[in-house]
C-alpha cells in the first residue's frame, strides 16, 4: 500500500522457484517466477509531485559508499498472466480515445520472459511473448525479441510484432560503443545499424496517437535499412508500398540528429508514385471536402515524382520531376522560414511545366485547356498573415476557350490585395501590355496604370460571335484612388479607340471619366466624341437609388418598389446635364438597340428632402429597334 493506504501492488498468485547453491558463487538463480493476477498503481497528485512509490524505494536505498557485490542474476522463466497495470496523474484531466500518458491503463498483460544473465558487465535477455491491450485501442497482440549487451556493445536480434493489423519483423540492430570514452563521443563514434525486413505496418493500429490514422484500413508494407551513428544516419534502400496504389523507394541522410539548429537532411527519391486512389484515401484522412476543391481527382490519375530534397530545417533546397496524366511539373525551389524576420514560410526558385491539361483537371465546363509556363517566384509568408513577393512568369501556352495564346508575360510584386508590375500579351489576335498597379485593399484601394490593346479581334478568339470581323485598339489611363464607395477620386481616359468590321468603322478620340468630392459636394463629368456629361450635388452611391425609388413611388405606387432602407441616411440632391451627339454609325456596328440622328440633350435636378424631381428631354431623331421617332 502507499502512505495513503491504497493499494499500489496485489497479485492473486505469486511464486518463484530458488536454486540455493549458486549463490554461494554470487549467482542468484530462479527457474520460474510466476505472477498470476498482478496489479500495478501508481500515481502521482500532479506532475510535479512524486510518485506514489518512492517511499518504498527510499527504504531500500543504502547509505553505505561500499562497493556492491558482483552479483549474477540469472531467471529462467518469468510468467505473466492476466495482469494490468494503471499510471495516473490526478490532477490531469481525461482523454478519451487517445493516448494519454497522463492516465495509462493497461489490461490483459501477458508475458513469457527469459533473463538468462544480469550483471554488471552484460546482460542476456529473451522476450518470447508480449502482449496487452491499452485503454485508448493499442493492442499488442505478440512483442518478442532478444537483447544482449556488454561493455562494447547492444546487440537485438529477430524483433517481431504483431498486432490486429500489423507484422513488423526487424532482423538484427546494433550499435558499437567500444571506442567511445564519453557521452559525447557516443553520438558521433558508436556505429548503429537496423535491418527492417518486409514488414506489414497497419496505420490504424496506431489510431490512439494519430485519431485519423482509423480511416487507413488497408496495410503498408515497408522495408528498410538504418547505419551510421546518431549525429550522421543514413536510411537506406526504403521502400513503402500501400494497396491504394503508393508506393515509395529512396534514401535519406540525417545529420547532427541532436542539434536541431545544425540538423541537415539530405534525400533522394528513386520513385514515388501516387495512384487517384491514394489520392482520395490521403484526403479522406485528412478531412478535406472534396467538392470544395477546384480540381477533379478524378482526372489526375496516377503521379509520379523523382527528385532530391536537402538542406536544413529553416532552408531546404528541393529539385525534381512531377508527372501526372495532365501533363509534367519540373522544380528547382529553396523554401523554409526566416524566424529572425518574423517569416513563417517563404520560397523562392523555378517551376516549369510542359503542356499541362489543366481544362481536363478542373470541373466541367470550365474554359480552359492546355497550360505551359516558365515561373521564377521569390514570395515570403509572414507569421499570421499572407504571401507576398516577386512573380516573373513566362506563360508559353495558355488555352482559353478553345484559343492558344502564346508567350504570354507576367512580372512584378504581387500581395494579398493586389498587383504591381506588368502585363504583356503579344499574339496574332491581341496585343496587350498592362503596366501599373492594382491595389484591391478594403480602405486604401489604387487603381493607377496604363494600358494599350490593339489587333484585338474577339471573334478569332471565340469570345463572340455577334460582330463580323471585329478589330479592336485602344489606350487607357487610369489614375483612380478610394478609400470607401463614397470616396472615388480619380479619372480614366481611353485614348484613340477604334473599331473596325466589314460593315465599316469608327473612331473615337478620347474619352475621359473624372470623378472627385465627397458625398457631401461631388462632382463627375464624362468628355468624349459621342457623349458629354455633368453630375453634382451631394449624393452617395449607396442611397442615391433608393431616394430616386422613394420619390417615385408617390407617383407611381404600383410599378416602383423602394426596396430596403440603406444604413446612411443622407440627403441626396443633384443637377445632371447630359448631351449626346450623333450615335447612327456607332449603334450600326455594335449592333445597338437604340441610336440617336441629331445631337439630344437632358437636363434634370432632384432632392430627397424637398421630394422634387424634374427633368427635360430633347431628343429630335431617334430609332429604338426598328422604331424611328421624331
Amino acid at each position: 500500500e502507499d502512505q495513503s493506504g491504497k493499494p499500489i501492488l496485489e497479485a492473486s498468485y505469486l511464486s518463484a522457484g530458488f536454486q540455493l547453491l549458486p549463490l554461494f558463487k554470487k549467482k542468484l538463480v530462479f527457474d520460474t517466477v510466476r505472477l498470476f493476477g498482478l496489479t500495478v498503481n501508481l500515481n502521482k497528485d500532479t506532475r510535479e509531485s512524486d510518485l506514489n512509490l518512492k517511499f518504498i524505494i527510499d527504504a531500500f536505498k543504502s547509505d553505505s559508499t561500499q562497493s556492491e557485490s558482483n552479483i549474477d542474476l540469472r531467471i529462467n522463466s518469468i510468467l505473466i498472466r492476466r495482469s494490468s497495470f494503471r499510471y495516473d496523474v490526478l490532477d490531469a484531466p481525461l482523454k478519451q480515445h487517445v493516448f494519454d500518458p497522463h492516465h495509462i491503463s493497461v489490461e490483459n498483460l501477458n508475458a513469457k520472459i527469459s533473463m538468462k544473465a544480469f550483471n554488471e558487465d552484460s546482460i542476456n535477455a529473451q522476450i518470447n511473448r508480449l502482449s496487452f491491450d491499452e485503454k485508448s485501442g493499442l493492442a499488442i497482440q505478440k512483442l518478442s525479441m532478444g537483447f544482449t549487451a556488454n561493455n562494447e556493445q547492444a546487440i537485438m536480434k529477430d524483433l517481431q510484432l504483431r498486432m490486429p493489423n500489423t507484422t513488423f519483423h526487424m532482423s538484427n540492430a546494433s550499435i558499437d560503443y567500444s571506442e567511445i570514452d564519453s557521452m559525447e563521443q557516443f553520438y558521433s563514434k558508436a556505429p548503429i545499424s537496423m535491418d527492417i525486413v518486409s514488414s506489414r505496418i497497419g496505420a490504424n493500429d496506431f489510431a490512439a496517437f494519430i485519431p485519423n490514422f482509423r480511416k487507413l484500413t488497408h496495410p503498408f508494407e515497408f522495408t528498410a535499412n538504418v547505419e551510421g551513428v546518431l549525429n550522421d544516419i543514413k536510411l537506406t534502400e526504403a521502400v513503402l508500398h500501400h494497396d491504394d496504389g503508393l508506393f515509395f523507394s529512396g534514401n535519406m541522410n540525417v545529420k547532427n540528429l541532436l542539434n536541431r539548429r545544425e540538423l541537415y537532411l539530405q534525400g533522394k527519391v528513386n520513385r514515388l508514385t501516387v495512384s487517384k486512389e491514394a489520392m482520395l484515401t490521403i484526403l479522406d484522412v485528412q478531412e478535406v471536402d472534396r467538392e470544395k476543391l477546384p480540381i477533379d481527382i478524378d482526372k489526375l490519375g496516377t503521379a509520379g515524382f523523382t527528385g532530391e530534397v536537402s538542406g536544413f530545417p529553416d532552408k531546404m533546397v528541393a529539385y525534381g520531376r512531377l508527372n501526372t496524366e495532365v501533363g509534367t511539373v519540373e522544380m528547382d525551389i529553396l523554401f523554409g522560414s526566416k524566424t529572425n524576420h518574423r517569416v513563417e514560410n517563404f520560397v523562392s526558385g523555378r517551376i516549369s511545366t510542359g503542356e499541362l491539361d489543366v481544362g481536363s483537371l478542373l470541373k466541367k465546363d470550365n474554359p480552359y485547356g492546355i497550360v505551359q509556363f516558365d515561373l521564377d517566384i521569390d514570395a515570403n509568408q509572414p507569421k499570421g498573415g499572407y504571401a507576398y513577393g516577386e512573380v516573373n512568369a513566362n506563360v508559353k501556352r495558355f488555352d482559353f476557350h478553345q484559343y492558344e495564346y502564346n508567350d504570354l508575360l507576367i512580372q512584378g510584386f504581387f500581395k494579398k490585395d493586389g498587383f504591381e508590375g506588368l502585363v504583356h500579351v503579344d499574339d496574332p489576335n491581341i496585343y496587350l501590355h498592362a503596366e501599373g498597379v492594382f491595389d484591391t485593399k478594403a480602405g486604401n484601394q489604387v487603381f493607377d496604370f496604363q494600358a494599350q490593346v490593339k489587333n484585338f479581334r474577339p471573334d478569332s478568339l471565340y469570345l463572340t460571335t455577334k460582330y463580323e470581323e471585329p478589330e479592336i485598339a485602344f489606350i487607357v489611363n487610369s489614375n483612380f484612388t478610394n478609400t470607401t464607395s463614397d470616396d472615388l477620386q480619380g479619372r480614366i481616359t481611353i485614348d484613340s479607340l477604334s473599331f473596325k468590321s466589314s460593315p465599316g468603322n469608327f473612331l473615337i478620340d478620347r474619352i475621359e471619366l473624372e470623378t472627385q468630392g465627397t458625398i457631401f459636394n461631388r462632382y463627375m463629368t464624362l468628355r468624349s466624341d459621342l457623349v458629354e456629361a455633368e453630375l453634382k450635388g451631394a449624393y452617395s452611391f449607396q442611397t442615391i437609388a433608393y431616394h430616386l425609388k422613394e420619390t417615385l413611388q408617390g407617383y407611381l405606387p404600383a410599378l416602383v418598389s423602394k426596396g430596403k432602407k440603406p444604413s446612411l441616411d443622407n440627403e441626396t440632391y443633384f443637377d445632371l446635364t447630359v448631351a449626346i451627339h450623333n450615335t447612327d454609325s456607332v449603334s450600326r456596328l455594335l449592333k445597338l438597340p437604340f441610336s440617336i440622328s441629331h445631337d439630344a440633350r437632358l437636363v434634370a435636378s432632384y432632392n430627397n428632402r424637398l421630394d422634387q424631381l424634374s427633368a427635360e428631354a430633347y431628343f429630335p431623331v431617334f430609332q429604338i429597334g426598328k422604331n424611328k421617332f421624331e
